[in-house]
């Protein structure tokens, strides 16, 4: 009995030890005291290479300044939620005085897909390696900012796929948009969005696309959240060509990548999906060939649609 006693007590103890060697270091940015930069400042532009550490000195991050080549410096921005280092170029090397690291997760606000690791897997704001490293250097490829950077000696466990792409009768409503771009997972993966307009940016005949914002609610112009939908093209993907072809307080659908930027969740290379119940262009050009009465905007009867305005079964449609 003393034996198996004993054999308990030997477990117990090595399995403690696992566990305090399989530990979590963070780096958090956010929480920093350090100057940034902003649209009026370049006071937080790094333009030398700085070290950072984490409380209990156990983990170093080197961030360098950027490539001469490069145009926009590597630097701390200043965000609602606190310092964001944002880096467009050169590189992070990490480094660990203790056991070897298996897993490195990047918090990122925006990840470039063309960053790489010198040894291990990188993907979507992750490096595993499993057989560990005391030494990494991340190479940066473009638009990276980052939030807080967590460390682990601990292999990574596999993660179930995530997929969040849905149909225009699932659309997302905007409380599920925040909830999901906040999740962060798989937003590489476009989306259907419903909602009703309840500001509008800028409707730009020049550029051919949209800026404004909706919520879930109609004329909720102090709703809790709304999404900002940059940018968007009009239906079919096609440019806007006339102010009013979105109006506040349409109910719209629309169709497009989410993703948080300077704090703030938004749908960008997006386009129009439906607008009041009425879906594509190439819809309503069908729907106008079928339809029993076609009139200009002077009242005069046509025998088919025409470019420009026309009132199809009392429908205002637009043909380009």
């Amino acid at each position: 009995m003393k034996k198996y006693l004993r054999f308990l007590f030997v477990a117990f103890l090595a399995m403690q030890e696992m566990n305090a060697m399989a530990s979590d270091w963070v780096i958090d940015f956010n929480k920093m005291t350090v100057a940034t930069s902003s649209s009026d400042s370049q006071d937080g532009d790094i333009n030398e290479t700085t070290t950072f550490w984490d409380e209990t000195k156990t983990v170093k991050i080197e961030v360098s300044p950027k490539d001469e080549s490069a145009t926009t410096a590597n630097r701390f921005w200043g965000t609602s939620n606190g310092p964001q280092l944002r880096m467009y170029s050169g590189s992070i090397t990490i480094t660990t005085t203790g056991a070897a690291l298996k897993t490195i997760v990047f918090n990122n606000g925006k990840w470039n897909t063309g960053n790489t690791a010198s040894v291990g897997s990188l993907a979507e704001g992750k490096w595993t390696f499993a057989a560990g490293a005391s030494s990494v250097v991340i190479t940066i490829a473009g638009n990276t900012q980052l939030n807080n950077i967590t460390f682990s000696t601990k292999a990574s466990e596999p993660e179930e796929e995530v997929h969040i792409a849905n149909t225009p009768e699932t659309a997302y409503t905007v409380e599920q948009c925040v909830d999901i771009i906040q999740a962060g997972k798989a937003l590489s993966e476009k989306v259907y969005v419903k909602g009703f307009i309840t500001d509008i940016d800028e409707v730009s005949v020049e550029y051919g696309n949209a800026t404004f914002k909706i919520a879930t609610k109609k004329g909720d112009k102090d709703a809790e959240y709304k999404l900002k939908i940059y940018r968007s093209k009009y239906f079919d993907n096609q440019r806007f060509s006339e102010q009013d072809q979105i109006a506040i307080d349409d109910e719209v659908i629309l169709y497009g990548q989410l993703q948080l930027y300077n704090g703030e969740g938004e749908m960008t290379n997006g386009y129009l999906y439906a607008r009041n119940g009425e879906t594509s262009s190439i819809h309503l050009i069908q729907m106008a060939e079928q339809a029993d009465k076609i009139y200009n905007t002077a009242g005069q009867k046509l025998s088919a649609p025409q470019k420009g305005l026309n009132i199809i079964d009392g429908r205002k449609v637009m043909v380009k």
